[in-house]
């Protein structure tokens, strides 16, 4: 259980989450060993694993978990994570507060329950108040100092603004896409790659996992139809393409230097295939995402009095694993829902 070199570096924005406005570090508390405690003996005898059930009701303890990650701030955006061993809610999250607004919107559509719309509008309004002034958005979550503008976090924060003006036509966020968006090509270079403005949090020089925010400008083209969002999304798939190797590994997938890439860099990088997988009607390609799904259903607690826990995705299986330990990130609960909606829409569409 022992975290060394760039795995303690990694961890500086989670455990910042926790300190107190005194600067004090908050102490662990009696209830949260005892609840990690439970945690690690059912991870160890791998009895961690439940039965699962339709995917409305797994997708709706995990929206019910977005939804209290999002009570647990004052300003309605999402908390970056729930620390068991601490028991305590972290700041809100710019960049997942960003990607959680459309699987907002896809489950108020779902459902046709007008709370979960209101609270992708909070979001992005939240979104739109801590803009930084050159359009970016900051690395790290709300009490990660000094803030520092991170391309990566820009991007996943305009896929939420373009949905909130694609839901509203309100105009604030379209022009709040349209400085973000700006912002971006302005730190790109002339490969397609981004190598400026890159997350405090990482030591990579260049990240493929930024193939998302060119998806972002993509979004960004759809509701403005300029053309120069366009060709830059291009253009960085293309370098991204270029770090492809024969045997289909991603060279600089990782967060940091002489580190292996986490499971979530490796799928942003690819995330295209389920998508290529839609267009071309591949089954292959989406019973493969299925297998994932039935696991991740098994890994969720769906029955925990601890409204920390019910409903989310552990960062790491088993709960004492380098990524997130013992903690439940916003944004592991907001793919997982977005995953099981999706499957769902093939189903109907199959």
């Amino acid at each position: 259980m022992k975290i060394t070199g760039r795995g303690l570096e990694r961890e500086y924005a989670f455990n910042r989450s926790y300190s107190t406005g005194s600067g004090r570090t908050s102490k662990i508390k009696t209830k949260g060993l005892a609840e990690v405690g439970r945690m690690c003996f059912a991870d160890l005898l791998s009895v961690g694993q439940r039965p699962v059930g339709s995917n409305e009701a797994h997708a709706k303890a995990a929206i019910d978990w977005i939804a209290r990650a999002q009570d647990a701030t004052p300003n309605g955006g999402v908390s970056s994570t729930y620390n068991v061993l601490f028991m305590r809610w972290g700041a809100s999250y710019p960049e997942t507060t960003g990607y959680i607004i459309p699987s907002m919107f896809d489950y108020f559509h779902t459902t046709g329950d007008d709370q979960y719309k209101q609270r992708a509008l909070r979001m992005a309004d939240w979104k739109v108040s801590v803009q930084m002034e050159s359009g970016a958005f900051q690395s790290g979550d709300l009490d990660v100092l000094p803030q520092k503008p991170a391309i990566f976090n820009t991007g996943q924060v305009l896929s939420g603004l373009t949905r909130a003006y694609i839901e509203t036509k309100e105009h604030k966020y379209k022009e709040a896409t349209e400085r973000g968006a700006s912002r971006l090509l302005e730190c790109q270079d002339t490969d397609g790659a981004w190598r400026r403005n890159l997350s405090a949090l990482t030591t990579n020089p260049v990240h493929v996992y930024n193939a998302r925010t060119a998806w972002a400008l993509l979004q960004a083209h759809r509701i403005t139809l300029k053309e120069i969002y366009l060709n830059a999304a291009v253009k960085n798939i293309d370098w991204v393409l270029t770090q492809q190797q024969a045997n289909g590994w991603f060279q600089n997938a990782a967060f940091n230097i002489n580190e292996e890439p986490p499971l979530h860099t490796i799928a942003y990088t690819i995330e295209g295939i389920l998508e290529c997988g839609v267009y071309l009607g591949s089954g292959a390609y989406i019973d493969a995402a299925r297998i994932m799904n039935q696991y991740l259903k098994s890994m969720q607690n769906l029955k925990s009095t601890n409204k920390g826990i019910r409903g989310g995705v552990k960062g790491s299986q088993p709960c004492w694993g380098g990524y997130m330990r013992f903690s439940y990130p916003s944004w592991a609960a907001k793919f997982f829902v977005d995953a099981l909606l999706l499957e769902n829409r093939l189903e109907i569409e199959a």
